[in-house]
């Protein structure tokens, strides 16, 4: 997965969302959509420039720490995007590797998660 992806699956869900594609969709899955776009438009946002894998690294451990990557990873993998920028036998296009990916994710859900202040850059959320 990479910081291009996250990106368009931003603008992806964020046009969907002024169209009101989003709006008829589940309660967890509509929040999950507007914590993950939080998220990434925050780590953009910052005013020092952490490149992009350090974009993507940033983005993964505030979604461990806060618990939401079990709750994000269907939401990439289901996403229209996947299929114009990953091969059939990608990660995310697995479903049962993203099932099981969530699984070992949800046991890390009761381990605390602390990340020093200069891991998360300073990152309003």
């Amino acid at each position: 997965m990479s910081v291009c992806f996250t990106e368009r699956t931003v603008a992806f869900m964020e046009n969907a969302d002024q169209i009101g594609d989003l709006q008829e969709t589940p309660e967890p899955l509509g929040l999950n959509c507007e914590s993950f776009c939080r998220y990434v438009n925050a780590i953009n946002n910052m005013p020092r420039n952490i490149g992009k894998d350090g974009k993507f690294q940033l983005l993964v451990c505030l979604g461990a720490r806060d618990r939401l990557l079990p709750q994000w990873l269907p939401l990439l993998a289901e996403c229209p995007i996947i299929t114009r920028m990953y091969e059939e036998n990608a990660l995310l296009r697995d479903k049962l590797t993203v099932s099981s990916l969530i699984a070992v994710l949800e046991t890390l859900h009761d381990f605390p998660i602390t990340l020093e202040s200069s891991l998360t850059k300073s990152v309003e959320l």
